[in-house]
């Protein structure tokens, strides 16, 4: 990869990419798999054209694309989630039909929505056996379930 371009911008990156260009096939699934949940940015092939990927409840990573494209923080980046479902752990759908976003999605479309629970899952701990969750973020049902497995219970007062 040239990174002269991006010396050019200012971003000051040339020092934080990796200069591999690995096939688009089955056989690096596990490396762009393990490179995401390391904090990495890869680019991948869509229908249409290249994009950048990373694991968007990494701050870090999220920030990175933000470096690399030359975006203010505050514009919008597109997410893709494995299921229709998780699209409730990152955006507001309260307001659409039950089977609205299932009916559509998968398919060639983009939907817009605003940004729901983002940030992370503020839970407290300071009553022993129990916990609270002060703000249901990104990672609320995982964490539920690891506080469900240490016997921790809901503590509803």
């Amino acid at each position: 990869m040239d990174t002269s371009n991006l010396k050019w911008r200012g971003l000051g990156l040339e020092d934080k990419i990796t200069r591999a260009v690995l096939l688009a096939t089955e056989g690096y699934v596990n490396e762009a798999i393990q490179a995401i949940k390391g904090g990495k940015v890869i680019a991948v092939p869509t229908d249409t054209l290249y994009g950048f990927a990373c694991d968007a409840c990494s701050a870090e990573a999220v920030h990175q694309i933000y470096e690399i494209k030359g975006r203010k923080q505050t514009s919008p980046l597109a997410i893709c989630v494995g299921d229709v479902k998780d699209i409730e752990r990152f955006a507001v759908t309260d307001h659409l039909p039950s089977d609205l976003l299932d009916s559509l999605l998968p398919g060639p479309v983009t939907v817009v929505l605003m940004r729901g629970r983002a940030g992370s899952t503020v839970v407290d701990l300071t009553r022993q056996g129990y916990y609270k969750i002060l703000r249901p973020g990104s990672a609320m049902e995982e964490t539920v379930a690891i506080l469900q497995r240490h016997s921790l219970r809901e503590d509803e007062r």
